[in-house]
């Protein structure tokens, strides 16, 4: 899986409703640092891109267990999307 591009992030966060300091509270960064993320100021490093892409897939899919059964994701799948560094 390649890392997660600033435009990903605004699409996916779009799709949750989600402004930027909500996705800063779920990955646990700052606010900051999603909008130098989103706007291409700055590329994170692999654990905050990894942060960043865990809480908007745990907003759309929610546990491993939930993708699994609800949306049929694979395991395999599952792990590549939130492998650390991407």
């Amino acid at each position: 899986m390649t890392d997660l591009t600033p435009e990903q992030s605004r699409i996916a966060r779009g799709l949750l409703n989600w402004p930027q300091v909500r996705l800063a509270v779920k990955s646990g960064l700052s606010e900051g640092a999603i909008r130098d993320f989103e706007s291409g100021r700055r590329v994170p490093g692999p654990r905050k891109l990894s942060a960043i892409r865990n809480a908007l897939k745990r907003a759309a899919f929610g546990s491993p267990q939930v993708a699994r059964s609800k949306y049929n994701v694979k395991q395999e799948h599952w792990n590549s999307v939130t492998r650390e560094g991407g």
